[in-house]
């Protein structure tokens, strides 16, 4: 590589030094082997050209370059036959800007001193084979040099244009169009090549750059850097082509303080609680260089319940201001709205005072629940408002619920029913009713009217326990018990009519002991007498044979549980029993279970025994004894209905078979069922028969017994055989 003072015949290349020009100087001597005449060659004067992008592209100049690498500059000269006189490709470093090389063109001995026209093209190509500038055709005249031939011939200007991807693109779009940013802040620009249908051409190397002096931008990547005073200026984006497109950049100083302009309690400002303060509250963004912070985020925050008309506001470009209006909160008094700034430490207080008026009604606020289940806790908020429906903030007064007309007989509303009102706001918050029903409250003051809310209905709380309706006292055994209901209560005893489920009926009654004890207390297993002598009944149509059974099992087990139907599905609530009976006589109690609720128990229900069915032998039966003389144990005899019960008071008559004698002949059933009666037999030794009738009994019992002895008259029992 040589530079150009070091040769006559060096070609110079200028692309990337900050010019857009490119000077190239070529001269030519006489060479042995130059192509026509007799073979001589003459030394040509030193030929030049510069190259020149399009005018268009200010930009280009400006940025220093285009960014668009290359690798070769491929220089192709012809002679004016066509011929080549040069095509030579140079190799062009990516860490220079600046190339100086030699080339040598060969001229024709007889070339005319006017010159040879050589026709020059450039072809600029990158490290993929790809001409991204071409320069030309322009020509360059050779003029052999001479002792006094005239100076060399003036540089040929070669015009340059872009030819590598995006070359075709129409237009060039940047974004954002408009951007403020503060005074040293950082900024970046994008923009896209677009074709005729206003697609993007991807890879078109674009360039940006700024007019003026207030800020700096990398002319390849877009991004920039605001500088230290306010300006406007004008950001552009350049096809190498020529399109461009621009962008606004303000810059502007950053906030640096805040400060009441107008609107503050200096000015007296007052309005009635919850009204609107007639002027506007203005505050002035000043910035760091003192003149107007435009484009700053005010904020207002109002306090004491009051609210702004717009909670943020941008300060003004023209005079950093910026403003709300401010609604006073409902409380009388003094009232107060902080303003702050981004980017500013600090804020301002504005202050204004609210002022209170009377109340002229009540209005209720929040209306008690729609529903609510008896007993449970229930709430509502009542105002005290004045002419404009604002709260009064200044009604203190105790404000009472009632009960409204229509209740329910038995109603009544618990909790706290008087409240004292803070700031015009009455609230309750324990209400409760204990009837099932539709209510409405009323609502009153001693200074204000009264008030209704809108209705509510109460229904039954949840399921809890189980009570009975018509509970029995007494029924016969056997017989259907009078009929009767079992309800399901909530807590307070209201029917829960939503219940359906099945309700269970069982009995806790005597146990098996103390039936033996109460049916049979002087019973003697028959087995155990002597056994008496075979007696023919008189017929067995017409006698009764029944002898005393087994007495029940002593222990703690029901004697008898419910017959019928002992479950039943509830009904809005109300489940019915009317088919239960019970057989065994005594006192019972009846328990009523449901899932999830409380079991009910209830009274005494009395079982009597039915009508009498029949007697039976308790003891006495088939005894040994001298005749004429009493048998050593009465007989003892029962009467019992159908189910085995002991019915008391039935008349008892006992006649012995063939002579003899009862005494007494008759008696009434005791409490337990029994008679009896010391019978004496008369005759020939032998067996005897003793026969026992019951009113109401059909048939008679039969008693056996057998005398040892003949005996006309009875005597008296000595305890000895005859």
């Amino acid at each position: 590589m040589r530079r150009l003072s070091d040769h006559p015949t060096a070609l110079r290349r200028i692309l990337l030094a900050g010019s857009a020009l490119a000077l190239s100087v070529l001269s030519c001597g006489r060479e042995p082997t130059a192509p026509g005449g007799n073979g001589d060659v003459v030394r040509s004067q030193a030929l030049a050209f510069i190259t020149e992008f399009p005018s268009g592209l200010p930009v280009f100049e400006a940025a220093g370059g285009s960014g668009v690498a290359f690798t070769k500059v491929h220089v192709f000269l012809t002679n004016p036959d066509g011929s080549v006189a040069l095509d030579k490709f140079i190799d062009f470093p990516a860490d220079k800007t600046d190339l100086t090389v030699t080339l040598d063109v060969l001229l024709p001995a007889n070339s005319p001193t006017s010159g040879v026209p050589l026709t020059l093209n450039l072809d600029y190509v990158n490290a993929d084979g790809v001409t991204v500038f071409h320069g030309g055709p322009a020509t360059v005249t050779a003029v052999p040099k001479t002792a006094d031939g005239p100076p060399p011939p003036s540089p040929v200007t070669i015009p340059i244009a872009y030819t590598g991807p995006g070359a075709d693109a129409k237009r060039v779009r940047i974004t954002p169009g408009a951007l403020s940013v503060k005074t040293g802040a950082p900024f970046s620009f994008t923009a896209d090549a677009l074709d005729a249908s206003g697609n993007v051409v991807p890879n078109t190397p674009i360039v940006f750059s700024v007019q003026g002096t207030g800020a700096t931008i990398n002319a390849a990547t877009g991004q920039g850097t605001a500088g230290a005073t306010r300006a406007v200026v004008q950001v552009t984006a350049a096809l190498l082509t020529g399109p461009t497109d621009a962008a606004t950049l303000t810059i502007v100083s950053p906030p640096a303080t805040i400060a009441a302009a107008s609107g503050d309690n200096g000015e007296n400002q007052t309005a009635n609680v919850n009204g609107t303060l007639a002027k506007p509250v203005i505050v002035k963004v000043t910035a760091s260089d003192g003149g107007p912070a435009g484009g700053v985020t005010v904020t207002f925050a109002a306090h004491d319940g009051g609210a702004p008309g717009a909670a943020t506001a941008v300060t003004s470009a023209e005079d950093g201001t910026a403003q709300t209006t401010w609604k006073l909160g409902p409380g009388a008094g003094p009232q107060t709205m902080t303003v702050t700034a981004d980017g500013v430490t600090g804020s301002v207080v504005f202050h204004a005072t609210a002022k209170a008026l009377d109340p002229v009604k009540m209005v209720v606020a929040t209306a008690p629940p729609a529903a609510v289940a008896a007993g449970s806790a229930f709430g509502l908020t009542v105002n005290a408002v004045d002419a404009d429906n604002d709260v009064a903030t200044g009604f203190t007064g105790d404000v009472t619920a009632a009960l409204g007309s229509g209740a329910p007989t038995g109603a009544s509303l618990t909790g706290t029913t008087t409240v004292h009102a803070t700031n015009g706001v009455a609230t309750f918050t324990d209400l409760r009713i204990n009837l099932p029903g539709t209510y409405t409250l009323s609502l009153s003051t001693p200074t204000l009217p009264t008030i209704a809310t809108p209705s509510l209905t109460v229904t039954a709380g949840a399921p809890a326990k189980l009570v009975f309706h018509d509970y029995p006292s007494t029924a016969v055994a056997g017989t259907y018990i009078d009929p009767f209901t079992v309800t399901v209560e909530d807590a307070l005893g209201n029917v829960v009519t939503s219940f359906h489920d099945r309700i269970t009926m069982s009995s806790n009654g005597p146990t098996a002991a103390a039936l033996a004890a109460a049916s049979a207390p002087a019973r003697r297993d028959a087995a155990s007498l002597a056994p008496a002598a075979s007696v023919r009944a008189a017929s067995p149509a017409t006698v009764n044979t029944r002898r005393a059974g087994t007495a029940p099992t002593a222990g703690t087990t029901p004697a008898e549980a419910l017959d019928g139907t002992t479950s039943v599905n509830a009904e809005n609530g109300v489940a019915t029993f009317n088919l239960l009976k019970l057989t065994a006589a005594g006192s019972y109690t009846l328990t009523a279970s449901a899932t999830g609720v409380t079991s009910a128990t209830g009274g005494d229900l009395v079982i009597t025994p039915a009508a009498a069915a029949s007697v039976e032998i308790v003891s006495g039966d088939g005894q040994l004894g001298p005749g004429g003389v009493a048998f050593p144990s009465p007989v003892v005899v029962r009467v019992v209905d159908a189910f085995e019960n002991a019915v008391p008071g039935v008349s008892v008559s006992f006649t012995p078979v063939g002579g003899g004698t009862a005494n007494p002949s008759s008696a009434t059933t005791n409490g337990s069922g029994t008679a009896q009666t010391l019978w004496t037999a008369i005759g020939a030794a032998g067996p005897k028969q003793l026969s026992v009738a019951a009113t109401g009994v059909s048939l008679p019992l039969i008693v056996k017994g057998t005398t040892t002895t003949a005996s006309g008259t009875p005597r008296t029992w000595t305890g000895a055989t005859d």
